[in-house]
C-alpha cells in the first residue's frame, strides 16, 4: 500500500522543490486581495457592468441570451451581437456556486469580477516563461496582478469585459508564442527551411513576389471588395492545399501545435470583439524579426566573432528563409482560426479594419466618442508621463528596455514583445481608452528587462554593483517622475549590462565601496518606506513580499564550506524589492477607494420608475444612465453606452445623441417634445430625466445637440460664444456671534450672505460687491426661493442667474444664454409644470418629468 504519510520533512522538501509555484499562488492572493475593498458596495460599479449584469441574469433565468434587446436603443431595440463568453461563463458559474452556497447574483458577480482580474497572473506567468524563465514569469505575474491601470478596470464589483480581456489576451498571446516555438522545432527537425532555401535560391525575386501577391489577394481583397471575395477564398484554400501537398509530413506534425495557437485566438474572439489586434501584433513582430535578421543577423550566425557573420547581401536570403517557418506557421494559425470563426458567422476582417479606422480617429464612426474622457489622446510631449506613471507605475520605466535586451538572446520573441509594447503604447496616446491592452505589454516588458538584467548581473559577476546602482537610481528618479532623467539612467543601465568594458569590470571588482552602497541603499529605502507607511496592513504585505524575494538570491557553494549568498544576487534581489514595493504601494493605495456609484438618489429614482410607470414606458435622458434605466428601472431607454452605430440601430447613436442633446439645450419646448416623441414607439408613457450630473457634462449636450462648443470659442467683441454653467464649490465659511454660519465663500469670488433671515448671493471684485440679478436659493427649510434684483444699481453687469444647492455646498452660475434652455428650466427653476411636461418625481438631485402624450390610436383592422 502506498505511503501517504505527511511529515514536516516532506512538506519542507516539496516547498523547496516547488517554491516558485507557491510564490505564484501567493501573487494570485495578493492580486485578489487588492481588488476586494470595493466589494462592500451595494451595487455593481459604473454603467457598463449594469448592462452585463442584465445579460448574465437573463441567461441564469432563461438559459440563453436573446438575439434582440428591446430595452436598449428603443425603438425598435438593437441586435445583441456582443461576444457572449463572459455572460455564459458567469451565469453557469453562478448556478454551480448556488448549488453549494445560495447567494444573490449581484453579490456573486462582485467577487467574480475580482477573480477574473486576479487570474490573469497565471497566463502572465506562462508567457513570462516563454520570454525568459520562471523568474521572468513571476515578475510578469506580479506586475500584471497589481498594475494600477488593470486594477481600475478589474476591481471587485466592476463586472466588465475588461476583466477577461486581460486574461484572454495573455492566454491567446501565450498559446500563439508557444505554437510558434513548437513549429520552429518541427521545422528544424524536418529541415524545412533548408529545402525552402534551395527552392528560393533559383529565383528568389519572383518567388517572393508570388507569395506576397497571393497573400495580398487572399486576405486584403475580401476586405475591400465583396464581389471578389469568393475568388480570394478559393485562392486561400489553394495556397493551403499546395503547402500541404509539398510539405504534408511537416505540416501534419505541426497541425496539433498550431491548432492550440488558433484555439487561443478563437476563444479570445468570443470574449472581446477587438481580439484581432493580437494577430496584427504577432504579424508585425514577424516583420521586425525578418528585419532584425537581415540587418543584424541571428546570434547563431555570429559564432562569437563578428568577422564570421555573413555580409549584408548574403544575410537577406538567409533572413528570408530563416523567417519563412514563422510566416507559414502564423498563416496556418490564422487560417485555422478564421475557418473556425466563420462556422459561427464571425467575420474578423471587418473588426480589423474598424480597429485601424478607430485608432486613427475615435469619432470616425461614432461622434460621441470624442466626449468620452477615456478616449482623449495622451500628449507624450506634455504632461502625459505623470498620468502614465500613475496608471502603469514602475513598468513604464522599463517597457522598451525588456524587448531590446531580449533581442540579444531570442530574436523572434524580442521582436514580438517590441511590437506588442510599441503598438499598444501608440494606441493609448492616440485616444484608445483600453489601457488594459497596453498595461500587460508594459508589465511583460519590465519583467523581461529585470530578469535579463539579472542574467547580465550573474554573467558579469563583480561589475554587477554598477548595473544594480543604475537600476536603483532609475527607480528612485521614477518616483520623482523626472522622465528625461529616468530615460537616461535606464539607457545607462542597459548599456552597462550589454557593453561593459573589461577595464570597468576590473575597477568594479576592486570597488567594495560601490558594492556596499548599491546593496545598502535599496535596503535602507525599504526600511524607510516600512516605517513611514501609514497603513500597517500594507506594510505587512510589502514585508512579506520582500522576504519571499530573498529566495531569488542564488548561493555559491564550495566543497567543505558553508554556502554564502553571492553579492550579485543579493543586489538583484534588493533592486527587485524596491521596484515591487513601489508598484504594490501604488496598487494598494488605488484599491482603498471605491464605493457605490449608484447612490441612494439614483436607486430611489429607478425604484420609483419601476413601481410607478407603465411597463411599456420609454425613459429618456442623456445617454450615460441608459444601462441603469434598463437594468434597475426595467424600462426601455432611447440610447445608452452600447454605442450602437447606424448599421445596427435605426437610427444609430449619432442621430440619437444629437436629439438628446438638442432636447436639453434648446429653448424651444415644442421642438424638444417633437424630438422626444420620435422615440415613442408603442409606449403608453414617456419620461424625461434631468439630473445634477448633467451640469458638469453640459458642454457635450450643447456640443452635439446645438452644435456649439463651450470651450475656446469667442465672438468678435471677445465674449464667450457658447458659455457653460459654472459650478463653484464652497471653500470656506464665516460664523456670526451665535456660532451659526453667516457667510459662505465660493471658488472664483462669489459669496452667500445671510441678511434679514434670508440668503443673498453676491460677487466680489476687489473692493466692489455686485448682486447677481436673478437668484434661486433654498431657504433653511428647503423651500426654493427666486429673487430678482434687476434694476438695482449694484447688480452684476454681465447678468445671468445664480443657483445655490440646498446644502450650500456649491453654487452654479447660469449665463444669460442658458437661462431659458430646457435643462435650466427643468432642473434649476423648480417649475412644477411646463407646456409638454409635468414634474412627476423630485429628489432635489434628480427630477423626472412625464411627457403629456396623446393616446395611441388603435390600428384599423
Amino acid at each position: 500500500m502506498p505511503d501517504f504519510e505527511i511529515t514536516p520533512k516532506k512538506i519542507t522538501a516539496y516547498a523547496k522543490e516547488h517554491w516558485k509555484l507557491l510564490l505564484l499562488v501567493f501573487i494570485f492572493l495578493i492580486a485578489y486581495s487588492v481588488r476586494l475593498p470595493t466589494a462592500s458596495s451595494r451595487f455593481l460599479q459604473t454603467y457598463d457592468p449594469s448592462l452585463f449584469q442584465r445579460y448574465t441574469e437573463y441567461i441564469i433565468n432563461n438559459g440563453f441570451l436573446p438575439k434582440w434587446d428591446e430595452f436598449s436603443y428603443y425603438p425598435p431595440g438593437r441586435p445583441l451581437n456582443y461576444p457572449p463568453l463572459m455572460f455564459y461563463a458567469s451565469a453557469y458559474l453562478y448556478k454551480l456556486y448556488n448549488l453549494l452556497s445560495p447567494t444573490g447574483v449581484v453579490e456573486f458577480l462582485k467577487y467574480l469580477a475580482a477573480i477574473y482580474g486576479a487570474i490573469s497572473v497565471f497566463p502572465a506567468y506562462m508567457l513570462g516563461k516563454e520570454f525568459g524563465d520562471r523568474n521572468t514569469g513571476l515578475l510578469a505575474a506580479l506586475f500584471v496582478g497589481i498594475s494600477p491601470a488593470i486594477l481600475t478596470r478589474t476591481m471587485a464589483a466592476f463586472y466588465d469585459t475588461d476583466s477577461i480581456v486581460v486574461f484572454f489576451s495573455l492566454v491567446s498571446m501565450y498559446l500563439i508564442i508557444r505554437s510558434l516555438r513548437k513549429a520552429h522545432e518541427i521545422f528544424r527537425e524536418n529541415q524545412f527551411d533548408n529545402r525552402f532555401h534551395a527552392a528560393i535560391n533559383k529565383n528568389s525575386t519572383y518567388f517572393i513576389a508570388a507569395i506576397v501577391g497571393i497573400l495580398f489577394l487572399g486576405f486584403l481583397v475580401p476586405a475591400f471588395s465583396q464581389q471578389f471575395s469568393p475568388i480570394a477564398s478559393m485562392l486561400n484554400i489553394g495556397f493551403a492545399v499546395a503547402f500541404a501537398f509539398f510539405y504534408w509530413k511537416t505540416l501534419g506534425k505541426m497541425a496539433k501545435e498550431l491548432a492550440v495557437g488558433a484555439l487561443g485566438l478563437v476563444i479570445f474572439s468570443f470574449a472581446w470583439p477587438d481580439s484581432w489586434y493580437i494577430p496584427i501584433i504577432v504579424g508585425g513582430g514577424g516583420l521586425v524579426y525578418f528585419l532584425v535578421l537581415w540587418f543584424f543577423g541571428d546570434s547563431s550566425w555570429i559564432h562569437g566573432k563578428r568577422e564570421t557573420m555573413p555580409s549584408f547581401s548574403e544575410r537577406f536570403p538567409m533572413a528570408f528563409t530563416s523567417s519563412m517557418w514563422f510566416s507559414v506557421s502564423i498563416f496556418l494559425i490564422f487560417i485555422t482560426a478564421l475557418a473556425a470563426m466563420t462556422v459561427f458567422g464571425y467575420t474578423p476582417v471587418k473588426d480589423v479594419l474598424f480597429l485601424f479606422k478607430f485608432t486613427r480617429n475615435v469619432a470616425s464612426d461614432l461622434i460621441v466618442n470624442i466626449s468620452v474622457a477615456e478616449l482623449q489622446p495622451l500628449n507624450i510631449f506634455g504632461n502625459a508621463w505623470d498620468q502614465l506613471f500613475q496608471q502603469v507605475n514602475v513598468p513604464i520605466l522599463f517597457m522598451l528596455g525588456g524587448p531590446l535586451l531580449l533581442l540579444r538572446r531570442n530574436r523572434l520573441n524580442g521582436s514580438i514583445l517590441f511590437i506588442w509594447t510599441a503598438v499598444t503604447f501608440y494606441s493609448i496616446i492616440t485616444g484608445i481608452r483600453f489601457m488594459v491592452v497596453f498595461a500587460p505589454a508594459a508589465a511583460l516588458g519590465a519583467a523581461v528587462y529585470l530578469s535579463e538584467s539579472y542574467r547580465s548581473i550573474k554573467e558579469y559577476g563583480s561589475y554587477a554593483p554598477l548595473i544594480a546602482l543604475s537600476l536603483y537610481v532609475a527607480v528612485i528618479w521614477g518616483l520623482s517622475k523626472v522622465v528625461t532623467s529616468v530615460s537616461i539612467l535606464m539607457l545607462l543601465g542597459i548599456l552597462m549590462a550589454v557593453t561593459g568594458k573589461q577595464s570597468i569590470i576590473d575597477k568594479a571588482r576592486k570597488s567594495t565601496a560601490v558594492a556596499a552602497m548599491a546593496f545598502m541603499a535599496p535596503l535602507l529605502t525599504f526600511l524607510l518606506l516600512y516605517f513611514l507607511l501609514p497603513n500597517k496592513f500594507e506594510a505587512l504585505i510589502l514585508t512579506s513580499v520582500f522576504g519571499i524575494l530573498l529566495l531569488f538570491m542564488k548561493t555559491e557553494e564550495t566543497e567543505g564550506e558553508i554556502a554564502k549568498v553571492s553579492t550579485a544576487s543579493a543586489l538583484a534581489s534588493a533592486i527587485l524589492a524596491c521596484v515591487i514595493i513601489i508598484s504594490i504601494s501604488a496598487a494598494t493605495t488605488l484599491s482603498i477607494g471605491g464605493g457605490d456609484l449608484l447612490d441612494g438618489n439614483w436607486n430611489q429614482a429607478y425604484t420609483w420608475l419601476k413601481d410607478n410607470t407603465a411597463k411599456n414606458s420609454v425613459v429618456g435622458s442623456w445617454w450615460d444612465p441608459g444601462h441603469d434605466i434598463a437594468n434597475y428601472a426595467k424600462r426601455r431607454n432611447i440610447a445608452d453606452g452600447a454605442h450602437c452605430p447606424d448599421g445596427d440601430c435605426t437610427p444609430g447613436l449619432n442621430t440619437r445623441i444629437t436629439h438628446l442633446g438638442k432636447i436639453f439645450c434648446t429653448t424651444n419646448e415644442d421642438e424638444a417634445f417633437t424630438l422626444l416623441t420620435k422615440y415613442r414607439g408603442d409606449a403608453s408613457e414617456m419620461y424625461w430625466i434631468a439630473s445634477d450630473d448633467l451640469v458638469g457634462k453640459f458642454r457635450w449636450l450643447q456640443y452635439f445637440g446645438c452644435a456649439c462648443d463651450g470651450v475656446g470659442q469667442y465672438t468678435k467683441d471677445g465674449q464667450q460664444k457658447c458659455p457653460l454653467y459654472s459650478q463653484l464649490p464652497a471653500q470656506n465659511a464665516g460664523y456670526d456671534q451665535s456660532g451659526n454660519i453667516g457667510i459662505y465663500y465660493y471658488a472664483g469670488g462669489p459669496i452667500l450672505v445671510k441678511q434679514n433671515n434670508r440668503w443673498v448671493a453676491a460677487y466680489r471684485d476687489g473692493n466692489n460687491t455686485f448682486l447677481f440679478k436673478k437668484q434661486v436659493i433654498f431657504s433653511d427649510a428647503g423651500v426654493p426661493q427666486v429673487f430678482d434684483y434687476t434694476g438695482q444699481n449694484n447688480t452684476l453687469p454681465s447678468g445671468g442667474t445664480v443657483w445655490v444647492h440646498p446644502s450650500k455646498g456649491y453654487m452654479v452660475y447660469i449665463p444669460p444664454q442658458l437661462e431659458n434652455a430646457l435643462f435650466t428650466r427643468m432642473f434649476f427653476y423648480q417649475e412644477p409644470e411646463t407646456k409638454h411636461f409635468e414634474l412627476a418625481y423630485n429628489s432635489g438631485n434628480i427630477k423626472i418629468y412625464k411627457a403629456k402624450l396623446q393616446p395611441i390610436e388603435p390600428k384599423s383592422p
